[in-house]
């Protein structure tokens, strides 16, 4: 009896395991697909993240390269342009051109009007008397507009015109201590030597000189008949010694104004009168 009791059992326990090995034969499927889907869900997120990257990437990139084709596209096209006209822009440089060379013509031609011719032929040299010794200085020809010609010393005048006065200076270092060395030229309209000659000797009255000489028969230039005048401001190195000479032509003076000081006399003195004896009127 117990010996059957024990057989029956002993079966009851193989059919019970038997039965539940055949359920765990069947569940590794579903159990294998479970954990297949866990594992390819994860990358196949992963991957569409990256894909998304590379999509966004690759879009940035593609703008960039288009950005750069149109900015090359538009140098490009610049450098066409310049490139297909250079016969026009060849055109355009030689009127530009032009135009400046003929504003340079027009200033050069205005300004050639307001100036005073000088000689283009060889100048003579302008001989110089200097206490007793002739010397030959290099000498430069003015031909005025105002009607007459005169020879200068070029190496210690210079020629400049102001209005209707020519001009001639020597080089001052110190106004402040020296006074101003030169000779002028005008020509006056509708006066008279005489009438001329009693406004300056007025006015120099006025300024009260230490002397004053007027000679009415003195002469300068080509023997070219004058009035002279001669102020002397003192007896000091430096004081002014200033000379008019008026003569009368064509219903009209030339008023010649010298002027160096007392120290300068022998020196530039002498050289003024040289360039006074060159004083000419032509026909």
């Amino acid at each position: 009896m117990k010996k059957n009791l024990l057989i029956t059992l002993s079966l009851t326990v193989l059919a019970i395991s038997g039965c539940s090995k055949a359920d765990v034969e069947k569940q590794p499927v579903v159990i294998g697909n479970t954990a297949q889907l866990n594992v390819s869900t994860a990358p196949e997120a992963s991957q569409t993240a990256d894909a998304a990257d590379t999509q966004e990437d690759k879009s940035k990139e593609d703008t960039k390269i288009s950005e750069e084709m149109k900015e090359n596209e538009t140098i490009k096209g610049t450098t066409t342009n310049t490139v297909d006209n250079p016969a026009e822009e060849q055109q355009l440089q030689a009127e530009e051109v032009a135009r400046e060379e003929a504003a340079r013509q027009a200033e050069k031609e205005r300004l050639s009007q307001n100036k005073p011719k000088e000689s283009s032929e060889a100048d003579p040299p302008l001989l110089v008397e200097v206490e007793g010794i002739k010397e030959a200085v290099p000498g430069k020809i003015l031909k005025s507009e105002d009607g007459f010609e005169i020879t200068y010393d070029s190496e210690r005048f210079k020629h400049t015109k102001e209005g209707d006065v020519d001009s001639f200076a020597a080089d001052n270092t110190d106004p402040a201590i020296y006074p101003y060395i030169y000779v002028n030229v005008s020509r006056i309209k509708n006066t008279t030597a005489r009438e001329h000659a009693a406004k300056i000797i007025t006015e120099s009255e006025a300024a009260k000189y230490q002397s004053m000489d007027t000679t009415y028969s003195s002469t300068i230039g080509k023997n070219y008949d004058c009035i002279q005048i001669t102020l002397q401001a003192g007896r000091e190195w430096n004081s002014v010694i200033r000379n008019y000479y008026i003569i009368e032509a064509d219903k009209a003076v030339y008023l010649v104004e010298t002027q160096y000081f007392l120290e300068a006399e022998e020196g530039y003195g002498a050289r003024i009168q040289a360039m006074l004896n060159t004083f000419y009127i032509p026909d």
